[in-house]
């Protein structure tokens, strides 16, 4: 997950990408799915690494943040935010 402030607050946009392992390989499939999600930050908790924000349809979402993010000090409430959430999922066939 990566996250930033921004005076964008376009709404929310996904995308994705599958794999499929090449002939004579184990078989498996890898999906990846990026989330890009834009809003104004209602509230942090910097102790549960929680971020809640509302989008611009006006609903409220909380976030469980990444340890790779070490600067939440900086996201203050009322300020615009643009986060990319990625999520991945493999599925391998072992035999």
């Amino acid at each position: 997950m990566t996250a930033d402030k921004s005076s964008d607050t376009t709404g929310v946009a996904k995308y994705g990408v599958v794999g499929v392992t090449q002939e004579g390989e184990n078989p498996a499939i890898v999906k990846v799915e990026t989330t890009e999600v834009a809003g104004r930050i209602v509230s942090v908790d910097p102790q549960k690494r929680c971020i809640t924000f509302e989008d611009p349809q006006g609903k409220k979402r909380t976030l469980k943040l990444s340890k790779k993010i070490n600067n939440l000090d900086q996201f203050k409430p009322g300020e615009n935010l643009n986060m990319a959430v990625t999520d991945e999922t493999t599925i391998e066939v072992v035999t």
